[in-house]
């Protein structure tokens, strides 16, 4: 027993040893002279012309974890005590916060970004050095977006923003303006604001088409993602495929270093057309490229495009037919751990399996897909309200610290102002929060019954096929008219010897085509489900020109309008409707306008 202890105090004593050595050597392992180095890269002129200013400071010393990482800021933090210089104070700051959440962001520590941010923009205003002030707005707007709050970050980058794009020296800003314009445009996607992310987009791209080349490759191929897909759920489908064709394009003159990489961007770009041909109802040219979109990922590791694939493919099962195949996608979608990270994920296939339980009548699993659907819709809506509301917040707080070095009264009297628009704010949002908790009551409380469901679902079918024919029956009525018209111009002429192109006019108009009659015929009898059967139980030999007849003697027309839109005489109209009378047995005062109107 004696020895078991001794020997477990022996390991427990060399293992301790060897920790303390191996922390004797990390904390010798960066030297002055690599220290020195990062100080002078800070203390460089031309420093905020920089782009990677986060990164940079690997080059110069050898950082492989947090701990090393910590001693180097330490060390840099003792050489400014012995060499004060402001704009290195200030890099380092704002770099040491950006890099100590980037180190410890997964493990959630208390540590607070903004008092090292906040000293860093304070030292810069001091200097008056725009620049500078730029380079750690910039840095302070990264850090945010790291930490997942994208509505403050996006407030600092756009500062950093307006500096840049005010600075004389447009040669010398124009890589900061380019890097900007391309965070800037990230983010905004990332709040659903979707006009503005293809603003910046667009300002992005236009630096190259005025023969700058100081872009990445992929750096243009994700903006150009970026665009396309704002135009994509602003439904512009046109011009959202425009930059998707773009995309593969530029892969096609100037492919990827890496091969996948080359391979998956494609594939993206091949989704996002096909989902835009699909929005248009294209749908047999959309399936190629679902399906390539698809494949690709099924193959490869990239979950969110496996997902976002997954629901594409599941909604083209659904207009082929194929119910089964779709429910198991989206299923799937939703079941994954990415999904609650990803809205559009969610909404997306909750919204499909709503419609396909509902077409089946399971009322039940509709409700319960349908209030998935909407809770993270309405998620997605606060994101977006409180864009607003955090920007509102942001300005306040940038003004307190400005005015706590200016005082200006100017600033004052906006920090007032501002102070009043949040509080109006925060009513709207107290009011907007009641409101919601109330809809969610109501929704747990009540469930809708399965005929109710089915009903609603169908009245709202009936109600656009209403409309539909109703415009269709108008464009027969006004085909009419202008047949009247070019009818009395063709007895005016007729004389003349020159009225075979009028009357190709007036034959012209006054055909329907064959697929024109099937729409009309489609929401007639969406309108009137019951007219068809009854008619075709009461003349089971009816003929495809009594029909058209009786439909169109349903929806009211004239004699006059029902023989334009049929290509006859009035005449002929007559002579059909006295046949079909006789045909139905129709006797004594009983007219056939005023049965199939009651049928």
């Amino acid at each position: 027993m004696q020895q078991r202890t001794i020997r477990k105090w022996f390991f427990r004593s060399v293992f301790i040893s060897s920790l303390l050595l191996a922390l004797i050597n990390i904390s010798f392992a960066q030297t002055d002279e690599q220290i020195l180095k990062i100080y002078d890269f800070y203390a460089a002129k031309d420093i905020c012309y920089e782009r990677e200013v986060l990164y940079r400071i690997e080059d110069f010393t050898d950082i492989h974890n947090y701990a090393t990482e910590k001693i180097v800021f330490d060390k840099l933090y003792r050489l400014i005590q012995q060499k004060p210089n402001n704009q290195v104070k200030a890099l380092v700051l704002a770099v040491d916060a950006y890099r100590h959440k980037h180190r410890t962001n997964i493990r959630n520590d208390n540590f607070d970004p903004r008092l090292k941010l906040n000293e860093a923009v304070k030292i810069a205003l001091n200097l008056k050095n725009e620049l500078l002030l730029a380079k750690i707005y910039a840095i302070y707007g990264h850090t945010l977006d790291l930490i997942n709050q994208p509505q403050d970050a996006i407030f600092y980058l756009k500062r950093s923003n307006n500096i840049i794009t005010q600075n004389k020296d447009k040669d010398k800003t124009l890589v900061l303006y380019e890097t900007s314009c391309y965070d800037i445009t990230k983010i905004l996607y990332k709040l659903f604001e979707y006009e503005n992310c293809i603003a910046f987009g667009k300002k992005y791209l236009q630096i190259f088409k005025n023969g700058k080349k100081l872009y990445s490759v992929l750096g243009k191929v994700q903006v150009l993602d970026l665009v396309g897909a704002s135009y994509k759920w602003l439904g512009k489908a046109d011009s959202s495929i425009f930059y998707y064709k773009d995309i593969l394009l530029l892969l096609k003159e100037k492919p990827l270093d890496d091969l996948y990489e080359n391979e998956l961007w494609a594939s993206i770009a091949y989704g996002n057309i096909g989902e835009n041909l699909l929005n248009q109802g294209n749908i047999t040219a959309a399936a190629s490229y679902i399906e390539q979109y698809f494949n690709f990922n099924q193959h490869h590791q990239d979950l969110y495009n496996i997902l976002l694939s997954s629901n594409l493919m599941a909604r083209l099962y659904t207009i082929t037919g194929k119910n089964n195949e779709a429910k198991m996608l989206w299923k799937h979608v939703l079941n994954d751990s990415l999904s609650p990270a990803k809205p559009d994920l969610i909404i997306n296939a909750a919204n499909g399996l709503t419609q396909l339980f509902a077409k089946s009548g399971q009322t039940d699993s509709a409700l319960f897909y349908y209030k998935i659907a909407t809770d993270h819709q309405a998620a997605v809506q606060r994101t977006i309200y409180l864009s607003g509301l955090k920007a509102a917040e942001k300005q306040i707080a940038f003004e307190k610290m400005e005015s706590s070095l200016s005082h200006s009264n100017d600033i004052i009297s906006k920090i007032k102002l501002s102070r009043n628009l949040t509080i109006l704010s925060l009513l709207l949002l107290m009011a907007l929060v009641v409101a919601f908790s109330f809809w969610r009551r109501l929704q747990l409380k009540y469930k809708l019954k399965e005929e109710g469901l089915r009903n609603q679902m169908a009245a709202q079918q009936i109600e656009d096929s209403k409309q539909l024919l109703h415009n269709m029956t108008q464009s027969l009525v006004e085909k009419t008219e202008i047949v009247e018209q070019l009818s009395g111009r063709l007895d005016s002429i007729e004389k003349t010897g020159a009225t075979t192109e009028l009357k190709e006019q007036v034959a012209h108009i006054a055909f329907t085509k064959e697929d024109d009659w099937q729409r009309f015929l489609h929401s007639f009898e969406r309108v009137y489900p019951e007219f068809v059967p009854a008619l075709t139980t009461q003349l089971s030999n009816i003929f495809p020109a009594e029909l058209r007849l009786s439909v169109l003697m349903k929806v009211g027309l004239t004699n006059a309008q029902i023989a334009a839109s049929l290509g006859i005489s009035p005449g002929s109209v007559s002579t059909s409707k006295y046949r079909l009378k006789q045909k139905l047995g129709l006797e004594g005062e009983q007219t056939l306008e005023t049965y199939i109107r009651q049928l």
